[in-house]
């Protein structure tokens, strides 16, 4: 219990500094010149300040000198996530190419050097607000002296992530078919991510829809960790905690992605009695993963929080079953339970930001079957930016 009581203080100092962190990030998205932009940045910084808050806890699992350092890194990392996944799915309609673009910054992120300057070029002017947030992350890497053995498992996770996003948001009748195919071939290790045998298309698509993978490959990056705990890491995250992590946050979210017409990973199972049982399985997968790392209490006590946080948010009422199971299955879910239902009182969810088009007009020009295809082959053709990258197709 005393390294778990040391842990939760530092996640406790950790969400102090991210705050301050998140703040900084407002004050600068304040002054973006395109105020579509503008709205959409200020709007994913206070809609997904929990996003950041959860990412900052990795900073308690890095040594001391680096502590404040990988608070800067989750939040910038976090917010560039946030404000490209604003962009894609509620800002201005965007064709192929410029998501292809926004997406590939995930990446250029986790990169050593690598030029930010080509990312700029969006049908907006953000004021070189998404190349600040590239180039904070890679110079806190570097200041942190995590080197490539850490670098490049994140930026698959990465790739696999804008390759997710990049099919999720195609077209409204083909997003689904692609979205299942993409993930099908992701989950059979045709790439350099970890095979997801025994798990659905949505579950698969889910497990490349988290950032968590990444965090925690930093974290054992910056502790200078050998090859084997890497690997490890990545096993463990992908598919496994981070699949869990994003189906429980779609499963709250089921009913408003159902009146937005978007796709929603959880909804994909075929009765809510089996999504109950693959929910809880998928909750024992990654708790068994998070047994088996370095630093085991640290990644237990976020599987365990994920359940709580989520279970325990006001959304989640027809999901009581599953959070009853989980706390017979992992204490830790019992303990937290109480703290994370006070902290939702606390810091209830704003309303989301509206989307640049929110209603679609009454009489669509129809697409001929050459233009269907071109649109689909536009969202879906993700070019190889990063040298020796797959995940997958």
């Amino acid at each position: 219990m005393g390294s778990v009581t040391v842990l939760a203080a530092r996640m406790v100092a950790a969400q102090a500094l991210a705050r301050r962190a998140l703040a900084r990030w407002e004050a600068r998205a304040q002054s973006i010149p395109d105020p579509e932009a503008r709205r959409q940045a200020l709007g994913s910084l206070r809609h997904k300040a929990f996003h950041s808050l959860g990412a900052a806890v990795y900073a308690a699992a890095v040594p001391g000198p680096h502590f404040a350092r990988m608070v800067e890194f989750c939040v910038a990392y976090q917010t560039l996530s946030d404000y490209l996944d604003s962009l894609v799915d509620r800002g201005r309609p965007l064709d192929g190419r410029h998501r292809r673009r926004l997406h590939q910054a995930m990446v250029v992120a986790l990169q050593g050097g690598a030029p930010a300057n080509g990312l700029a070029e969006t049908p907006w002017d953000d004021g070189g607000y998404l190349v600040r947030l590239v180039t904070t992350c890679q110079r806190v890497l570097a200041a942190m002296g995590v080197d490539e053995a850490s670098r490049a498992p994140a930026r698959h996770l990465a790739l696999a992530y804008a390759r997710m996003q990049a099919r999720k948001h195609a077209e409204p009748g083909s997003r689904r078919r692609l979205t299942a195919r993409w993930a099908t071939r992701l989950g059979q290790a045709t790439g350099r991510l970890p095979p997801a045998a025994g798990m659905a298309w949505w579950e698969i698509a889910a497990a490349a829809g988290s950032t968590l993978g990444i965090f925690a490959l930093v974290a054992a990056g910056s502790r200078r960790l050998p090859s084997e705990d890497l690997e490890a890491t990545l096993t463990a995250y992908f598919p496994w905690i981070q699949a869990w992590h994003i189906l429980l946050d779609y499963a709250i979210d089921e009913a408003e992605d159902r009146e937005g017409g978007e796709l929603n990973f959880a909804a994909c199972y075929p009765r809510p009695p089996v999504a109950l049982e693959r929910l809880a399985g998928v909750f024992r997968r990654a708790r068994e993963a998070a047994l088996v790392l370095w630093e085991p209490s640290f990644h237990r006590l976020v599987v365990a929080g994920m359940g709580a946080l989520y279970l325990t948010d006001p959304k989640a009422a027809h999901l009581g079953a599953l959070l009853e199971r989980l706390q017979v299955m992992e204490p830790w879910v019992a303990v937290l339970r109480p703290i994370l239902r006070w902290w939702h009182v606390r810091h209830p969810a704003p309303a989301q930001v509206a989307a640049f088009h929110p209603v679609r007009p009454p009489t669509p020009a129809r697409a001929t079957p050459g233009t269907a295809r071109a649109r689909a082959a536009g969202a879906v053709a993700l070019a190889d930016e990063t040298a020796g990258s797959n995940p997958s197709g």
